[in-house]
């Protein structure tokens, strides 16, 4: 297969421009056409079709965008490793996770895994678990760290503890249901906010109404975020449901209240995940050192 012809097609399709794929790889856009038209002869595929100003994939070429994508992030990783075997404390470690793991977890890590690879450059991903799982799952990142949403992916991932948590119902401090000990069927006709699909936290929600063969809340207010959610429940609106990691300091100050529900120990944790079957480089080795007891 001619990779030149795949990298220049994977370009323009991922820019949906010629002439910025031209641009970004410093090649005449004529060059690229030439190139992406004698790759799609040689495989005899077609891979665009006019859409007025722009390009649309075919069939064909989004699966084939998928698999490069693929490709292009391994071949990317086998660089780092060149790189890292030249310099042991450089390179790049990728790292994507949820927002509770970014703010109430990594800070504290990140610092002590600098002091003792200075050199080394750290990239950050904030997505929903499900997002960063998918992340993972295309060599877009080394580590994850998520929620138990990763659980349903051993086969594919090695998967380690490495916090407990729990979660919480909470609501404002002036809400009717503030402080108080309830039936979990009580809920059943309260406002809800919750986040979008892929969340490992309103996934948990969902099931938890569906194993007591409870009617699940109407969810009112979707939010695409953890941190917006809070701020909207502080607000008054609504019952949410989250991390204590993140509520539990606000229910502290008096920000938030929970709502307790009879017999519910609603446990869960964190979780760093990393593909199997890979050699770890001495970036990925450091960081599980510190958080991985």
């Amino acid at each position: 297969m001619n990779l030149h012809g795949l990298r220049l097609f994977y370009e323009v399709a991922k820019q949906k421009s010629v002439t910025k794929a031209a641009k970004n790889l410093m090649i005449s856009q004529p060059s690229v056409t030439a190139q992406i038209k004698k790759f799609e002869k040689e495989e005899g595929i077609t891979l665009f079709i006019p859409d007025g100003r722009g390009i649309q994939l075919t069939e064909i070429a989004t699966e084939l965008y998928c698999e490069a994508e693929k490709l292009f992030a391994i071949e990317q990783r086998i660089q780092q490793l060149i790189v890292q075997s030249r310099n042991q404390e450089a390179g790049q470690l990728k790292i994507a996770g949820n927002y509770l793991s970014m703010n109430y977890i990594l800070p504290k890590w990140l610092t002590l895994f600098k002091e003792a690879f200075p050199n080394a450059e750290v990239q950050l991903s904030t997505l929903n678990t499900q997002d960063a799982i998918e992340c993972l799952s295309h060599f877009q990142a080394d580590l994850v760290i998520v929620g138990g949403g990763i659980l349903d992916y051993q086969q594919q991932f090695v998967v380690k503890k490495i916090q407990n948590d729990e979660l919480w119902f909470v609501v404002a401090p002036n809400h009717p249901a503030a402080n108080r000990t309830i039936e979990l069927e009580q809920l059943c006709a309260e406002k809800f906010v919750g986040r979008e699909s892929g969340s490992y936290v309103q996934n948990q929600l969902e099931l938890l109404f569906q194993q007591s063969q409870l009617q699940m809340p109407a969810i009112t207010i979707r939010y695409n975020g953890l941190n917006e959610m809070i701020h909207g429940i502080k607000e008054g609106y609504g019952i949410g449901y989250c991390s204590a990691l993140v509520s539990s300091e606000l229910v502290e100050k008096g920000e938030l209240a929970r709502i307790y529900v009879s017999d519910r120990m609603n446990e869960t944790g964190n979780y760093l995940g990393f593909r199997k079957n890979e050699g770890m480089s001495l970036l990925m080795k450091g960081f599980m050192e510190l958080v991985v007891t």
